[in-house]
């Protein structure tokens, strides 16, 4: 369609507080072009059309979705410094014509139809060729209530209690969004059965063709009624979200397996080429912690078993656990890239590759390939860099009408040859691990700990799924999807089998030679900018966020 093996870059944020900076730009690369160093090849795009569109209001923690078409690239909400101006909330770029197209603002009625808002889980479903949106969290509002116009009622335990500027209200309820130019009514609020009380964010959402469902994996939820204050708590592995474009209703579906992923957020789950595998990878418990040590897992969306591959090694031996990072499914190759992210807690500058490439040709052997390779030539017979001792189920034969193959690349970001990903975090760049830990001596004094959670209104995150005494809360009827309930099934245990053994043990990751917690270089980056190199221009004039 496109020349191959393209990935596309936009936005993102490096640093916080004083050092804070958003980014505009638009970045390509050719991954058959390269062999190892990444950072050096990507390349800026700077000949679109309507770029103003975008590059007037820097964002981050906006959400992308791509079209079945393989053409669009949908990017939703995210978080923009307020100084800016009037910002573009919602836009649309066309790979082929090169150009930005504006979308409406959501209007939600008598909340306003400007709000902010960011961490949304957004999914493209083709079959209704729409874009279904829910979830988030709203910044820089001062409102104290919401009025919810589908069931006519008022939410008022809506701000988080370390901030009054940031809301739990995103989309309350699943939002649909119509993107063709000619459309009357773009965003709908569908009738919607079992609607969850509970403010979700940070979730990961997939649309799986057969069954017609967005499941949602991870993240975090909190109590936005007013039945009870309930603190912020990360989402049951266990437990997956679910919603039914066809009936409209909601649901959850119980996971299985040997081991269950420990419940995370700053994670990303890719569709893979099958249409009914997914790729768990990455994530944190809260912004303060490492990646998870169980940072890889499959999961089967008709058989909704759980299998762990975090038994694989990178070929240099570094930590291959990743947070806020991005993934995109090359379906030609049967790789998924794991691109950008921390490695280590955001209190440190990292030194990790800034690409990953895990080979998912048999899911009973994921690897990871060797980036030192030319990946053109990698991928036809991906080199293992270790072996995988645990069981998986093998790969199913992709669909036969080709369905769930195409889904598969547009909900894990892929434009076939063209493989898009959106608002990466950050740009990190390998740098020698000498002067990383060298800068970080002289610095750690005069850094002090940064708590993104708090900056954001998230509070302190607990670590547990949800009680049983909060079950009534999570739908609103009284009519439940069917099975039991568990609080922690018996098979439920967050560690990381070692070499296939009967045992299981926590994970060693390496520990920073500071304390994290009193030296603290901020979220999303390094304060010390010559720690870094991006391929990015700043678009806001380094503003800071008050």
């Amino acid at each position: 369609m496109l020349e191959g093996g393209k990935i596309y870059c936009f936005g993102g944020q490096t640093g916080a507080g004083d050092s804070l900076r958003k980014y505009a730009s638009l970045f390509s690369l050719d991954t058959s072009k390269v062999q190892g160093d990444y950072a050096s090849h990507w390349e800026q795009i700077t000949d679109t059309i309507n770029s103003e569109i975008y590059t007037a209001c820097p964002r981050s923690r906006a959400s992308l979705s791509v079209t079945e078409d393989k053409k669009n690239m949908i990017i939703i909400g995210g978080q923009f410094t307020p100084t800016n101006g009037t910002p573009t909330h919602n836009v649309v770029y066309n790979v082929d014509t090169k150009t930005w197209r504006a979308l409406p603002n959501f209007d939600d009625g008598e909340n306003g139809n400007n709000r902010q808002i960011q961490t949304v889980s957004s999914t493209w479903v083709p079959d209704q060729s729409k874009l279904y949106l829910f979830g988030g969290t709203e910044v820089y509002t001062t409102r104290r209530w919401y009025y919810d116009s589908l069931y006519e009622k008022n939410l008022t335990n809506v701000q988080f209690t370390s901030s009054n500027r940031t809301s739990k209200i995103g989309y309350y309820h699943m939002t649909t969004l119509n993107i063709a130019a000619n459309a009357s009514e773009p965003w709908q609020v569908p009738a919607q059965e079992n609607a969850p009380v509970l403010a979700y964010y940070m979730q990961e959402p997939v649309y799986h063709p057969t069954s017609k469902k967005i499941f949602y994996f991870g993240g975090m939820l909190n109590n936005a009624t007013t039945e009870e204050l309930t603190a912020t708590q990360n989402v049951s592995m266990s437990e997956i979200l679910t919603f039914d474009t066809v009936t409209n209703t909601w649901g959850t579906q119980n996971f299985t397996g040997e081991l269950i992923p420990t419940p995370r957020r700053s994670h990303t789950v890719t569709l893979l080429s099958s249409g009914h595998d997914i790729l768990l990878y990455g994530g944190t418990l809260n912004d303060r912690a490492y990646g998870l040590p169980d940072f890889c897992y499959t999961a089967n969306l008709q058989t909704f078993v759980w299998k762990s591959c975090n038994t694989i090694t990178l070929p240099n031996k570094e930590n291959p656990s990743r947070t806020e990072h991005a993934a995109v499914l090359d379906e030609s190759k049967n790789i998924v890239y794991i691109l950008f992210g921390y490695q280590d807690t955001k209190a440190m500058v990292n030194t990790f590759d800034t690409m990953l490439a895990v080979n998912v040709t048999d899911l009973a052997h994921i690897s990871f390939v060797d980036t030192n390779q030319h990946l053109s030539t990698a991928a036809e017979t991906p080199t293992p860099v270790t072996n995988d001792t645990e069981t998986a189920s093998p790969t199913p034969s992709p669909s036969k009408n080709g369905r769930s193959a195409t889904i598969g690349g547009a909900v894990g970001g892929s434009l076939g040859g063209v493989l898009i990903i959106g608002v990466v975090a950050f740009f990190i760049w390998r740098k020698k691990r000498a002067e990383r830990k060298a800068k970080q001596a002289r610095d750690a004094a005069e850094r002090i700990s940064v708590d993104w959670d708090a900056m954001e209104g998230g509070g302190y995150t607990e670590t547990y799924t949800m009680p049983t005494n909060e079950k009534d809360q999570h739908y609103r009827s009284v009519t439940k999807p069917s099975g039991d309930y568990p609080l922690k099934a018996e098979n439920e245990q967050y560690f990381v089998k070692i070499n296939g053994s009967g045992t299981t043990t926590s994970a060693s990751l390496p520990v920073p030679d500071i304390d994290t917690m009193k030296a603290a270089l901020v979220p999303d980056g390094g304060a010390d900018s010559d720690l870094m190199t991006k391929p990015d221009v700043c678009a806001d004039d380094g503003k800071r966020e008050k």
